[in-house]
This record gives structure tokens, C-alpha cells and sequence, in this order.
């Protein structure tokens, strides 16, 4: 009887020895993989263990990120075939588009003003706006787009830009005000990314605001308030989502336009928000950030 609890006690120890060598090994393959997943480092896990267990855990989580990097250059190079047909095709229709758009102004000045000319118009300049923006979300996806970088006076930019839009607003009976705590502030940024990033925004308040629409900077954060009638039907979560459409409002608008505003941000390391608060949408860009 004691002989065979003594074998009992001998075997547990030694159960709980080996078992405390695999439980090691298995650390040190999580430590690899903490590493490899915080740096994106490309080396494959190694182990000196003895227990086919541990050594066959190795393999299949080597086989998973082989994987895994596999899907992801698949993926990239999908992604890069679509921004190329986005930027052909942009290309390829400009110049039909023109032509057409030249033809229509004849036609206006040959037999004046027409519902059916006014409605051509109407939609040719929105498929123009549409390539436009294809183009430039292709031109920002592409890895290899150079920017030049400059100091701006962002609160004379943002004037400059939103006078140019008086007539608009006025028709939507929208009034739009501009409140800078510092007037001076300057960016480090893209001349013309930067005054892309405005037009989106404007044009997006345009598109489903109503009554009125504020400009705001405090402390490097820079805000476009607007009030919505339909902030119910706005997603918040994929609002800078590339495609994303408010469900309300589907014939002008390609769903780049807020996609754009977000890889400028990124470009610039300027984190973006957006919130809603009550019926109003506030998109909010910290200057500050830098990643």
C-alpha cells in the first residue's frame, strides 16, 4: 500500500515536471508570437522542445502566418489593381465627358434654356465629380503618391474656399459661419490635399445639411458642425468607409467624398472623428495628432 502510493506520488511529480517544461515552451512561443505580431517582424517560430505536442503547435502557427501573409499580399494586390481600373477609368472617360459637356453647351446656346438640356447638364457634372473623385481616391491609395508639405494659414483657406460657395448655400437657405480661436494657426500640410479635404466637407454639408453649418477651431481642433434631418439614418461607424452612402440621399453622391477626407487625415497624421449629437453631425480633425 505504500509502496504503490509512493509510485503514485513519483509518477505525479514527474508528470508535473514535464508538464511544466511543455508549459514553457508553450510561453516561449507565445512570447515569439507577441513579438512578431507587435513589430510585423517576418522570422518563424522556433523551438528546442523535445514534445511532439509543442513542436506541432510550432508548425501549424508557422503555416497560419504563412497563410495569413499569403492572404494579405493577395489582397494588396487586388487593392492595387482596383485603384489602376479606378485611375483608367477616370482617364479613359474624361474625354468622351468633355466632348459630351461641350456638345450640351451648343445646344443651350442654340436653342437656350431647356428642362431636358438643364437635367444632361445636371448629370454630366455629377459624373465628372464622381471621376474626379475615383481618381484622387486611387491617386491616395497608391503607396508610391509623393505630397510637398507646406505651412498654411488654414483659416484663411477655409474662408477663401467657403466664399466660393455663397450661391450655394443660399439656395439651400444654409448659413454658414466661421469661428477660429486663433486666425493665425498654420499646418503643416499639402496645399492641395488640404483644400481637397474642405471641398469634400462642404460639398458633404451641402449634400444633407440643413439650416446652418459652423467651422470651429479650438486648440489645434478643427470642427465642421452641421445640422442634419435625417442624423437617425447616418451610420456613425462607417461613415468614413469607402462607398458608404447616407441611406436617404442615393443619386449625387459615389460615397467617396468623406473616404477621401479620411486618407487625406491619415496622409497628414491628423486623426479624424465624427459624432452626432442630437440632429447635428460634427466632424472633428485634431491637427495635433500625430501617430
Amino acid at each position: 500500500m505504500v509502496l504503490a502510493l509512493i509510485i503514485t506520488i513519483v509518477f505525479l511529480l514527474i508528470a508535473a515536471f514535464l508538464l511544466s517544461i511543455i508549459l514553457y515552451d508553450l510561453s516561449d512561443l507565445a512570447k515569439q508570437m507577441s513579438y512578431k505580431n507587435k513589430t510585423g517582424s517576418n522570422f518563424d517560430l522556433t523551438t528546442q522542445s523535445r514534445f511532439a505536442i509543442v513542436t506541432d503547435i510550432q508548425k501549424k502557427v508557422n503555416r497560419l502566418y504563412c497563410d495569413l501573409a499569403k492572404e494579405r499580399s493577395d489582397r494588396k494586390e487586388k487593392e492595387k489593381n482596383v485603384q489602376t481600373l479606378f485611375t483608367n477609368i477616370s482617364h479613359d472617360l474624361r474625354t468622351p465627358l468633355t466632348s459630351i459637356k461641350g456638345y450640351s453647351s451648343l445646344l443651350r446656346k442654340k436653342y437656350g434654356d431647356d428642362e431636358y438640356l438643364e437635367i444632361i447638364e445636371h448629370r454630366l457634372n455629377n459624373l465628372n465629380d464622381s471621376l474626379d473623385e475615383l481618381f484622387i481616391f486611387a491617386k491616395l491609395s497608391d503607396e508610391t503618391f509623393e505630397y510637398v508639405k507646406e505651412e498654411i494659414g488654414l483659416y484663411q483657406v477655409i474662408c477663401r474656399i467657403l466664399a466660393s460657395y455663397y450661391y450655394d448655400f443660399e439656395d439651400k437657405k444654409i448659413v454658414p459661419s466661421v469661428v477660429f480661436e486663433d486666425e493665425n494657426m498654420v499646418v503643416d500640410g499639402n496645399r492641395e490635399l488640404l483644400e481637397r479635404m474642405i471641398h469634400n466637407l462642404i460639398s458633404n454639408v451641402l449634400k444633407y445639411g440643413v439650416d446652418h453649418f459652423t467651422i470651429s477651431e479650438m486648440n489645434g481642433v478643427v470642427c465642421f458642425n452641421n445640422a442634419c434631418d435625417k442624423t437617425h439614418k447616418i451610420d456613425i461607424t462607417h461613415i468614413f468607409d469607402r462607398f458608404y452612402r447616407e441611406e436617404h440621399h442615393q443619386i449625387d453622391s459615389n460615397g467617396l467624398g468623406l473616404s477621401i477626407v479620411q486618407k487625406i487625415a491619415d496622409i497628414h497624421d491628423w486623426r479624424i472623428e465624427a459624432s452626432i449629437d442630437d440632429d447635428e453631425l460634427c466632424i472633428a480633425i485634431d491637427t495635433n495628432f500625430r501617430e
